[in-house]
């Protein structure tokens, strides 16, 4: 004979009861709402006057829609440190060029909207990094005189 175990004919499932938010919580997001806009923004403004020169950073002779390089400048210029050759190496390039404005626009919409924000976040972190890695100091240790 074969044991045969019941299954219930209707879901169980736990009722959750929501739980009221406190006015703190309620703060926090609007205040983390506003920081993730406000940095959305700087990465679309940073488009923005790149494209079309706004003057800002970006005077219109230099615009990406003239003929511009958004690239070259920063990169050819103001690249220090250890990571200095690849830069230069890359700056001007096109597909540098249409990578770091796709990165821009990309990162700045998505924050702004609050769509793939995970992914915003974690690529905008790393185009920081490597801005940063850009004009890293050419010296790791502070230059000392001997008398």
């Amino acid at each position: 004979m074969t044991a045969m175990a019941e299954r219930p004919t209707t879901p169980t499932t736990a009722t959750t009861v929501p739980v009221p938010e406190s006015t703190a919580q309620k703060a926090a997001r609007y205040v983390w709402a506003g920081v993730r806009i406000a940095l959305g923004w700087t990465f679309l403004w940073a488009f923005l006057d790149k494209t079309f020169g706004l003057g800002h950073e970006t005077p219109e002779k230099n615009a990406w829609i003239n003929g511009g390089s958004p690239t070259k400048g920063f990169l050819a210029n103001g690249a220090a440190g250890p990571f200095e050759d690849f830069y230069h190496n890359i700056a001007g390039d096109a597909w540098a060029d249409w990578l770091f404005m796709i990165g821009l626009a990309g990162i700045g919409l998505a924050l702004v909207l609050g769509i793939g924000v995970r992914i915003a976040a974690v690529t905008g972190g790393i185009l920081y990094v490597m801005m940063w890695t850009v004009v890293l100091p050419r010296t790791t240790t502070p230059s000392s005189t001997t008398t």
